[in-house]
C-alpha cells in the first residue's frame, strides 16, 4: 500500500459527504424560498344556469355603503348607469357592461385553501332580472399574493360557492371606476337607429323624418333630402368623442342663450320613441366647448337619462350644419334620365317638346336633349342655396329657359328654369368657372358647365321653329 493513500482516500469521502450535505442544504431552502403556485381544483361555473339575456339590472354596492346601479335601457344594447344619491342617469359603454358580465360567466366554483378565509368587507353585487334577483355576488377586496375571491351568497349571506380570481374584478368594481364605464360618444345609439333630426339655432330649424331607405325634408321646405348628409349628420355624432363629463353639471348660464340644438329620434324595442336632445354650449377654451345631452321618452317628456354635460373638440361640431341647403341633393332631379319620356322647352318665343322615339332616342335633337336630361339628373351642383319665401328672381339681362320633364302618361315630373352663371374662384385673381343655375320652386343650384350661353341659345332657338 503506498504510504498515505488511507489518509487521502477517507479525506475524499469526507468531502464529498460534505459537499453532498452543503447542496441538500441550499435546494431544500431555494425549494423553501421559491413560489408556488397553489393547487385549485376547477368545479362548476360560479352562476351556474345563469343567462345574461335574462338580465335587468347589476346593482353594486360597496363596503363603504356607495351604490352603483346598471339597468337596461329602452333600446337594444343600451345601459344606463346611476351612483350614489344622484337620480340622473348617464349612458355607458355596453361593452365594459359585456366584459363584465363575461367575467363573471367565466368564473369557477373552486377548492383551495383561500375559500374558509373571511370576507369582512366586500363589494355586493346583486344581479336582477324580471323575476326578481338572480343571484347574489360578494367579491373580497382583500387579495393575497394577487388572487382574490368571488362567493355566490345566498340572501342570509351565506357562501354556497367561492371562485378564485384576479383582482383585476375587485378594482374593476370600485366607484370611481365605475364611473369610468360612461360612454365618451355623444350619440346613446347606433347611427342607423336614427329615424328623425332636428337641427335648430334661435328661430330657425331644419327638420328631417327618414322615409324608408331615404329621407325627407319637412321644415323650412318638404322635400327629398340627401341621404348621406342626413345619415351623415348621425354618423357623425356617433363618432364624436367626449374628452370628458362634468360631475357638477357645468355652469348653468352657458346653456341659458339659445345655440345650435340637435334633438334626434329613434324607435324603442316597445314601438315607442325617445328622444336625444344635444345642446351645443359656449367654448371653454380656443379648442374645446360644452355639450349638454339628455335622453327623453317623447310621449311623457321625462328624461330617461341625463342632464349630463361634458366636453368636446370645438372642430368635432363643424359636422352638424342648421343650413337648410347642407341636407339638400346636389343633383336637381332624384330621378333616373330613362324615366323622361318627353321635355317640353318653353320661352318667351314659344315652346316644343322633345319626345322619344321607338328605340328610346330623341332624333334630331337627341345631343341637345342627352345634355339637358344629363344636365337635370346626373350632374352634382357646386352651389346649392335655398331662397327666402316669397323672393323674386334676380334681375338678369337673359330670359330663363323653363323645361318641364315628363314621365309615363305625360305626368309631370318636375320643372326648372335656367339661366346663365358662374362660380367665383376661391384663388384671388383666378377666373370664375362657367355655369347654369337651375332654380326648382325655392331650391337654386349652380352646375359647372361648358359654354353655358351656347346650351342655352341653342335651347331658346329650338323654341322659335
Amino acid at each position: 500500500m503506498v504510504p498515505g493513500s488511507s489518509y487521502t482516500l477517507i479525506m475524499s469521502r469526507a468531502s464529498a459527504l460534505i459537499w453532498i450535505v452543503i447542496c441538500g442544504v441550499l435546494g431544500l431552502l431555494v425549494w423553501w424560498t421559491t413560489p408556488r403556485a397553489v393547487e385549485v381544483v376547477a368545479g362548476p361555473a360560479l352562476l351556474e344556469g345563469f343567462s345574461a339575456a335574462e338580465l335587468t339590472s347589476v346593482r353594486i354596492t360597496s363596503p363603504e355603503g356607495e351604490t352603483s346601479a346598471f339597468e337596461r335601457g329602452p333600446m337594444e344594447g343600451l345601459w344606463l348607469l346611476k351612483q350614489g344619491r344622484s337620480e340622473i342617469r348617464s349612458v355607458v359603454d355596453a361593452s365594459r357592461v359585456q366584459g363584465f358580465l363575461r367575467l363573471l360567466s367565466e368564473l369557477r366554483a373552486s377548492s383551495g385553501p383561500d375559500e374558509n378565509r373571511s370576507m369582512a368587507r366586500a363589494f355586493m353585487v346583486s344581479l336582477g332580472g324580471g323575476n326578481g334577483t338572480l343571484a347574489t355576488l360578494a367579491i373580497d377586496p382583500e387579495f393575497l399574493g394577487g388572487r382574490g375571491r368571488v362567493a355566490k351568497v345566498l340572501e342570509d349571506g351565506t357562501a354556497v360557492r367561492v371562485a378564485v380570481t384576479s383582482q383585476d374584478l375587485g378594482a374593476l368594481v370600485k366607484p370611481a371606476a365605475l364611473a369610468e364605464w360612461k360612454s365618451k360618444t355623444a350619440l346613446a345609439w347606433t347611427p342607423e337607429r336614427t329615424s328623425s333630426m332636428t337641427v335648430s339655432r334661435d328661430t330657425h330649424a331644419v327638420e328631417l323624418q327618414r322615409s324608408g331607405t331615404g329621407w325627407l325634408m319637412t321644415r323650412p321646405l318638404q322635400l327629398r333630402a340627401d341621404p348621406a348628409s342626413a345619415q351623415g349628420v348621425s354618423l357623425w355624432l356617433a363618432n364624436v368623442g367626449v374628452d370628458r363629463w362634468l360631475d357638477d353639471g357645468g355652469p348653468a348660464e352657458v346653456f341659458s342663450k339659445p345655440g345650435r340644438v340637435l334633438v334626434l329620434g329613434a324607435e324603442t324595442l316597445e314601438r315607442k320613441r325617445v328622444e336625444q336632445r344635444i345642446e351645443l354650449g359656449a367654448e371653454v377654451d380656443a379648442r374645446m366647448s360644452l355639450i349638454r345631452v339628455t335622453g327623453v321618452d317623447a310621449e311623457t317628456g321625462k328624461p330617461v337619462w341625463g342632464p349630463s354635460v361634458g366636453v368636446v373638440q370645438t372642430s368635432l361640431l363643424t359636422g352638424v350644419s342648421d343650413d337648410e341647403s347642407f341636407y339638400l341633393p346636389k343633383v336637381c332631379f332624384a330621378f333616373p334620365a330613362a324615366d323622361v319620356s318627353k321635355a317640353r322647352i318653353a320661352t318667351g318665343a314659344g315652346e316644343v317638346t322633345l319626345s322619344r322615339d321607338a328605340g328610346g332616342g330623341f332624333g334630331s335633337s337627341e345631343v341637345t336633349a342627352r345634355g339637358l336630361l344629363r344636365l337635370l339628373t346626373e350632374v352634382p351642383a357646386a352651389i346649392v342655396r335655398v331662397m327666402p319665401p316669397g323672393s323674386a328672381r334676380e334681375p338678369s339681362s337673359e330670359e330663363p329657359v323653363r323645361v318641364s320633364l315628363l314621365g309615363q302618361g305625360d305626368a309631370v315630373l318636375g320643372t326648372a328654369e335656367l339661366l346663365p352663371d358662374v362660380i367665383p374662384s376661391r384663388t384671388e385673381g383666378s377666373p370664375s368657372t362657367p355655369a347654369i343655375q337651375i332654380t326648382i320652386d325655392r331650391v337654386r343650384r349652380v352646375i359647372p358647365a361648358e359654354r353655358p350661353r351656347e346650351f342655352l341659345a341653342a335651347l331658346r332657338e329650338m323654341t322659335k321653329k
